[in-house]
């Protein structure tokens, strides 16, 4: 009945994390050979799009102002991490919009799009309508996410299974309940992860529900990253069923871990945290700590069934064996997980300043409670069970209950936080920018809104008037033009209150504030206040140093 409940419980949180959405940049667009607004004389032979990373065309092409294409897709090529677009010999003059999407190294679909006008026409901003985006990406991003909670559940209680009978149990046969859960585990896992690949072909395609059939948008699918994955960590689910199963006779344990750590190697092929700079260190971080939290995950399972089936002896030693072993891998775990943030936040204000950051905190505050729940399980339960207490089992039942409900909260939580863009990511794109500006003495500096950034230039950067540059871009690196931008100055050490100032449009997604006053060297804040649309607004906040 418990592990029902517990089933139950995990559908539900699952189908609630249909209602959330998916962010879709992680790669960052650094560079284009032309400029959004440009007016050009005449046609490029070709335009080029220079990414972080390596990326997949799927769609790069040239409209014409009625939304018809003017290029083919044999026309499009890439080269290590640019995008090339050979353009016609004689395309008349006129305005166009360029539009591409593209797929990530962490098999994420990425795209924008941007105008340009030839010959006499002066570009219209407006037409990059011509290629906004559908209706269909929010139900393709929902049904991504609930695959991806469903598929990192399986692959740890699979795993994790095959981990407590090599290591805790070390059974002659594996018990038919539990190699049936562990069995199950598997094929939920691999189901999810293949359906995944046709979904990602359908989401960086953007097409309708029923186009899942396509045979394209599987070809499309299987062109990411995450077909290998998806390969090698069902092969390693299919080596751990046969150990399961029993087929392996006396190689049966060795089977079971070695199909478990293929599995989790699997994982480390792609995604943000796999793909993380230097990769040297992510993707065996990664796999290190998605081993750890499958020994933990995967042990409440049978530990839950064993406590009520088996004699109080068998069942405490079998715990306390469990719980000495996961003081050292609770220790790795946590250790791998700050590695793994840090690499992607970056810096401490992002965690509250980003998407991602702040997703990341409620994960943290999960596993802190279930830090506590484990602690308190040992401290208070499992001495008592070792004593032959009986009466101590059913709470001991009931607290790994609590524990398993926590852990499909991190899995839920995890896949959540897979769906927006590392800090790192946005770092990348602004960095760009920055370097832009970095031949004008003064001072300049990135801040974030959600997956918004804020590059804030600040020149001479000496006490008296100095002149304010904000640059707005979206995840993407998209220049954004807002209704209204408002820049706040204040000295709260000094005891200054806050200046105001309307920041004034200088070219699309620029602004500047040429009367900005820094009367008095100090650290001074800036807090930008950005009217989006007349319904929507970011807050910015950062500090300059003026010397």
């Amino acid at each position: 009945m418990a592990i029902r409940n517990f089933l139950f419980l995990g559908t539900i949180l699952v189908a609630a994390m249909l209602g959330s959405s998916r962010a879709d940049a992680h790669a960052v667009l650094l560079e284009k050979s032309v400029g959004d607004g440009a007016r050009l004389a005449v046609a490029p032979a070709e335009i080029r799009l220079r990414f972080n990373e390596s990326v997949t065309p799927v769609l790069v092409r040239v409209l014409d102002a009625q939304g018809h294409p003017m290029t083919t897709s044999d026309a499009v090529s890439e080269v290590d991490s640019t995008v090339i677009l050979a353009m016609p010999k004689a395309l008349p003059a006129g305005n166009y919009v360029f539009t591409y999407r593209v797929i990530s190294a962490d098999s994420h679909p990425v795209g924008g799009s941007f105008v340009f006008g030839l010959g006499d026409a002066a570009p219209e901003p407006g037409l990059d309508g011509l290629t906004a985006g559908s209706s269909h990406e929010m139900l393709w991003t929902r049904i991504a996410s609930a695959l991806q909670a469903i598929f990192y559940g399986g692959l740890l209680f699979a795993v994790g299974g095959a981990l407590f009978q090599v290591i805790i149990a070390r059974d002659d046969k594996v018990p038919r309940a539990e190699r049936n859960f562990m069995l199950g585990a598997a094929a939920v896992a691999s189901v999810a992860i293949l359906a995944a690949i046709g979904v990602e072909g359908a989401l960086s395609a953007d097409v309708p529900l029923t186009d899942i059939v396509d045979p394209d948008i599987w070809r499309i699918g299987l062109q990411t990253s995450l077909s290998a994955n998806a390969f090698v960590t069902i092969a390693g689910l299919a080596i751990l069923s046969v150990g399961a199963i029993g087929w392996a006779q006396k190689f049966d344990r060795a089977v079971l871990l070695g199909g478990g750590l293929l599995a989790i190697v699997g994982i480390t092929i792609t995604g943000h945290a796999a793909s993380a700079s230097p990769a040297w260190l992510s993707a065996p971080v990664l796999g290190l700590h998605a081993l750890c939290a499958a020994y933990w995950v995967g042990a409440l399972v049978p530990l839950h069934r064993r406590i009520w089936k088996e004699s109080v002896s068998v069942a405490a030693a079998q715990v306390r064996l469990f719980s000495s072993i996961a003081l050292i891998v609770v220790a790795v775990l946590v250790v791998c997980g700050l590695v793994l943030a840090a690499v992607q936040v970056r810096e401490f204000s992002a965690l509250v300043t980003t998407d991602y950051g702040q997703r990341l905190l409620v994960k943290l505050l999960l596993v802190a409670v279930l830090l506590g729940c484990a602690a308190f399980n040992k401290f208070r339960f499992t001495p008592r069970l070792a004593l032959g207490d009986t009466r101590v089992a059913m709470s001991l039942r009931r607290m790994i209950e609590v524990e398993l409900a926590l852990v499909v909260a991190i899995i839920v939580a995890t896949a959540l936080l897979g769906e927006t863009t590392p800090p790192r990511a946005l770092q990348e794109q602004a960095a760009e920018h920055l370097d832009m500006d970095m031949s004008v003495p003064g001072f300049s500096v990135a801040t974030f809104a959600g997956n918004r950034i804020a590059v804030v230039d600040v020149s001479p950067a000496r006490a008296g008037n100095n002149t304010l540059g904000v640059s707005l871009l979206d995840a993407d690196g998209s220049l954004i033009t807002p209704v209204q931008v408002t820049v706040f100055l204040s000295n709260p050490a000094l005891g200054i209150e806050p200046s105001e100032h309307r920041a004034v449009a200088v070219s699309r997604g620029r602004y500047s504030v040429a009367d900005a006053g820094f009367p008095t060297s100090g650290r001074w804040r800036v807090e930008i206040e950005v009217l989006v649309t007349d319904f929507e607004a970011a807050n910015f906040s950062t500090e300059v140093p003026i010397p």
